[in-house]
């Protein structure tokens, strides 16, 4: 019988696994290792629980939008050890899970350094235990990131990208303990059933890699 949920997020510079029994979420935080350290940190985990691999009844990972390294680290552990366990992988947007979790009235933005003068936006409000996607997460010019995110706005992401009038009231990075919370909110059980708005467990590329100089 399935006992906990794995999660993995690696989609910004916080790299975090969790475990999640629908009642209690434990954490393990390897951003100094990076994607070195997931299968370690989850043997940690797991260890701590008193568990083994075999008590995973479904694996959930962030699929960004985020690194590309981190995402592909993230998705191949989960892909790999969904095979290898029999067991089913999800997806969860990064975005949605670092806005569900924010204490916030009204629309929050999303906004997250793509280089090339770019920035990954998107825009949500929680509604009780739900989350509306005013704006999908997509790729857009700087200038127009400013524009909209102005007016009295707030979001999450990096004080460069402030705008007129907006207000910065965290960083944009979701967490393994974030995408269950998450993940349990839209009915996630133990063995991988129930979960509205799955996603593959893929990353979330909105556009070809950039390579930083």
């Amino acid at each position: 019988m399935s006992r906990f949920v794995l999660a993995f997020e690696l989609s910004g510079k916080v790299t975090t696994a969790a475990l999640g029994n629908g009642s209690e979420i434990f954490s393990h935080d390897f951003s100094g290792s990076r994607g070195r350290a997931l299968l370690t940190a989850t043997d940690t985990l797991l260890q701590q629980q008193q568990a083994t691999r075999e008590d995973v009844g479904v694996i959930l990972v962030g699929v960004g939008p985020g690194s590309y390294t981190g995402l592909r680290i993230a998705c191949s552990a989960a892909l790999t050890l969904s095979m290898a366990l029999e067991i089913p992988a999800h997806g969860v947007n990064s975005f949605e899970a670092a806005a569900y979790v924010r204490d916030h009235d009204g629309p929050l933005h999303m906004l997250l350094d793509a280089y090339r003068k770019q920035v990954y936006h998107a825009c949500y409000q929680r509604e009780a235990n739900t989350l509306k996607t005013l704006q999908e997460a997509q790729v857009i010019e700087k200038e127009e990131a400013l524009e909209r995110v102005g007016n009295g706005q707030d979001y999450l992401g990096d004080s460069r990208f402030a705008g007129h009038g907006s207000t910065l009231i965290g960083n944009s990075d979701a967490t393994a303990s974030t995408l269950l919370e998450l993940a349990f909110a839209r009915g996630l059980q133990l063995d991988g059933s129930g979960l509205e708005q799955a996603l593959p467990p893929t990353p979330l590329y909105l556009r070809p890699a950039a390579f930083r100089s």
